[in-house]
């Protein structure tokens, strides 16, 4: 059977003039339990901040173009409090969004809840868009008062965000003469799943603003959908010499390259089945947050085993000026990996002439593991689940990746699903695999399905954990090299019953949900959905990605130490300075092992032990 997939989201890449259909908005990302992350920091001085403990302050401009929907305080005594973020985005019913996660949010921050103005009483439908207080469009801006920097020049505007959006535009604009004109300086782009709820944005400002005693900021929210957050508004000096590593890749995936015949050759996978050993092709967008330009920076990688061996050493052959608010791609060519089982690291990190300021941020670490059965985009580890809109509640759906298939002779016995907490018993699950193609549309062929099995509370999967339930096809399937595959699992009792775990975002056009029949959407996080190239009867799995060994104490001077039970002993480990050069390495013993760190330099280093590691700060 073949079918042509209607997408719902923006237009193909590859072809022109295609038709871009209505977004009909199917579903959300939900976080896990999780603890949010602790941003990177600087040591530097606060010219001037804002965290809105008291509110909106009065000498603040609060505008909104139909007067009636406008920024909100979040506080202690508001209503909601500071512990809820949006009341709209079509959440699932009794549920509220959850609040920005910035350093001081216990003690307020600001919303502009687009969302909400639109369609306060819900259900989530195109029906009822536009039916609250104040429909959308909206153009709201928050505008800061006069703020004299007439003495400042290496300074950057920082502040803390969460976002979502549907046909709209957020951005910061900055006046000189008191508000008679207005320049873009950042904007977000994003499309229907938000940011980390801790986004923490940097904007070196000293070559625009630097040397003005009027200046002013304005936070603009332009366009339809979600929300905005904001919170610990900041002018800060910042170093004059500071490049960060952004975007690191191994893959070179794009579909609007030419030379790739299906659009999905070098997407990028955490697990690569042996015969399907990966060329990988490393680059990463060096990203410039100091005041001065940066020249000769390069990419530089090292891969590692799981002996914490060296395989590939490789650096850019051209050194880029970096320069202020103007990102750089860097590459550091290729390198085919051997067909070897086991786990491997890919350590990249940015060189420069200028040295650092704040080295931490200059180090990216993946890990992909070549296998003697499975191929795995995910990231491993149940982070988050996929629900759906009240629209698609009990809607028969199917939901899954798109796979590249490299090598002869492979027969798909399996796959392998991921469900997630909030699975209602009784309940099924099945496994569905198509062909597809990429041209005006996606066309998708329907190439077998596997019996429906009953889901059990063991299947299921809250944050870090990873138990991957087996879908078995009647009879193996031939796959053919060079083509691409869409592999999923199913439900006919929907996605609010049998709900689907995910781990790690995912490109444009690489993962889909379908509401039978034919009402399809792409996602921007990763089913964990797998494929397995032999006939193994059970599967018991684990998350390998890097583990925290939780050092301590930390910071230290003399030593650091973790806990070691029996089958973690005689593992190696490696210690790296944040130049990537090892600096020590021995075996872990049986149930601590310890480090005499007392004679390394001051600074930031990082441990990896098997699949363990952190960091941890030299006084």
């Amino acid at each position: 059977m073949r079918i042509t997939l209607t997408l719902s989201l923006i237009l193909l890449f590859r072809v022109a003039n295609a038709q871009i259909p209505n977004l009909v908005s199917c579903g959300q990302i939900i976080p896990l339990n999780r603890p949010y992350p602790a941003s990177i920091g600087h040591d530097r001085n606060v010219i001037w901040s804002e965290t809105f403990a008291n509110g909106i302050p009065n000498t603040w401009i609060n505008t909104e173009s139909n007067t009636i929907a406008q920024w909100q305080y979040r506080g202690a005594n508001t209503n909601p409090t500071f512990e809820v973020g949006t009341q709209g985005s079509c959440l699932p019913e009794g549920v509220l969004g959850d609040p920005i996660q910035s350093p001081t949010q216990g003690n307020g921050f600001v919303i502009f809840d687009s969302n909400w103005w639109d369609n306060s009483n819900m259900p989530c439908t195109e029906d009822n868009m536009g039916s609250g207080a104040a429909p959308g469009p909206h153009y709201a801006t928050l505008t800061t008062p006069n703020i004299d920097l007439s003495n400042q020049y290496s300074i950057a505007l920082e502040f803390y965000q969460y976002f979502k959006a549907y046909e709209s535009y957020t951005s910061v604009e900055i006046s000189l003469d008191n508000g008679a004109s207005w320049y873009e300086i950042y904007s977000n782009i994003q499309l229907a799943n938000p940011t980390d709820p801790n986004s923490f944005v940097q904007i070196p400002i000293g070559n625009l603003v630097g040397g003005w005693n009027q200046v002013q900021f304005r936070f603009v929210f332009s366009g339809q959908y979600y929300f905005w957050q904001l919170d610990d508004i900041a002018i800060c000096t910042i170093p004059e010499f500071d490049i960060s590593i952004e975007n690191t890749t191994y893959g070179d995936f794009d579909l609007a390259d030419p030379a790739h015949p299906t659009g999905f050759e070098f997407m990028e996978y955490t697990r690569y089945p042996l015969e399907m050993s990966p060329l990988l092709k490393f680059s990463a967008t060096a990203v410039n947050n100091g005041v001065f330009e940066n020249p000769d920076v390069r990419l530089n990688v090292d891969i590692t085993d799981e002996n914490n061996a060296s395989i590939h050493n490789a650096q850019s052959d051209e050194g880029f000026y970096v320069f202020p608010n103007s990102p750089q791609e860097v590459r550091a060519g290729s390198f085919q990996m051997p067909s070897t089982l086991g786990n491997y690291q890919i350590h990249s990190f940015l060189s420069g002439n200028n040295g650092e300021a704040i080295i931490e941020n200059d180090h990216d670490t993946a890990h992909i593991e070549i296998h003697s059965y499975q191929m795995a985009r995910d990231h491993r580890a149940a982070k988050s689940i996929y629900y759906p809109n009240p629209a698609y509640h009990n809607t028969p759906y199917e939901i899954g990746n798109v796979f590249l298939n490299s090598a002869d002779n492979m027969q798909l016995y399996s796959l392998s699903a991921g469900l997630g907490v909030g699975t209602i018993l009784p309940t099924n699950v099945y496994g569905v695999l198509y062909e597809i193609e990429l041209g005006k549309t996606l066309e998708a062929t329907l190439i077998a399905t596997t019996p429906a099995i009953d889901v059990t509370n063991e299947m299921l999967n809250n944050y870090g954990e990873e138990n991957m339930t087996l879908l078995h096809f009647d009879t193996p399937i031939s796959l053919q090299n060079g083509k691409a595959y869409l592999a999923m699992i199913g439900s006919e009792n929907g996605g609010n019953i049998t709900v689907c775990a995910l781990s790690g975002p995912s490109p444009a056009y690489t993962s889909f949900v379908q509401f039978l029949p034919g009402q399809w959407n792409t996602i921007s996080q990763m089913p964990m959905v797998r494929m397995n190239f032999d006939p193994i009867e059970s599967v018991t799995e684990s998350s390998t990605d890097l583990v925290q060994l939780l050092l301590s104490p930390n910071p230290s001077t003399t030593y650091v130490q973790f806990n070691t039970e029996q089958s973690f002993a005689n593992q190696t480990y490696v210690l790296y300075n944040l130049l990537g050069e090892r600096i020590l390495e021995g075996k872990s013993t049986f149930p601590r092992t310890s480090l005499d760190v007392s004679t390394l330099a001051p600074g930031a280093y990082q441990l990896i032990c098997g699949n363990r590691q952190d960091r941890f700060i030299k006084k």
